[in-house]
């Protein structure tokens, strides 16, 4: 009974840890597609928000808390030695639960140029130092 009562004690404790602790995730559209973070019907729709100009600014507004957990993480996973207020947001809404947002920055390092990018037939057109990321876990 002791060795029973021990292990669900533990077990409580681990899912605590796992549960207790969120880990933020950021992707980039490539990579949320690739690894299911997002599906092709989000992606289409994130294509369409970012493509048309005529479309309405996102009815929601990020939260102060939420934006800085996108850029406080974005910073400390790409490693750029800049500040939070170095980075603008436009924001394109929540799909599948993850934060989704065209990032400005002054320096995305090979990023910077215009390009395009192309994920299952949808081409994405981005003027230079812009790129979409999604965020989880927040």
């Amino acid at each position: 009974m002791k060795k029973i009562l021990t292990f669900l004690g533990l077990s409580t404790f681990c899912v605590c840890l796992v549960s207790c602790s969120t880990v933020v995730d950021v992707y980039n559209l490539q990579e949320a597609f690739n690894q299911n973070v997002i599906s092709l019907n989000e992606l289409q729709s994130i294509h369409y928000y970012h493509e048309d100009d005529s479309m309405p600014v996102y009815p929601e507004t990020l939260t102060d808390e939420i934006e800085d957990k996108m850029k406080t993480s974005f910073l400390e996973i790409f490693e750029f030695s800049a500040t939070k207020d170095d980075i603008n947001l436009s924001y394109y809404g929540k799909y599948n639960g993850s934060y989704v947002a065209l990032v400005f920055f002054p320096d995305l390092g090979d990023l910077n140029v215009e390009g395009y990018e192309t994920i299952a037939d949808i081409e994405f057109h981005y003027a230079s130092n812009k790129r979409i990321f999604l965020w989880t876990g927040l």
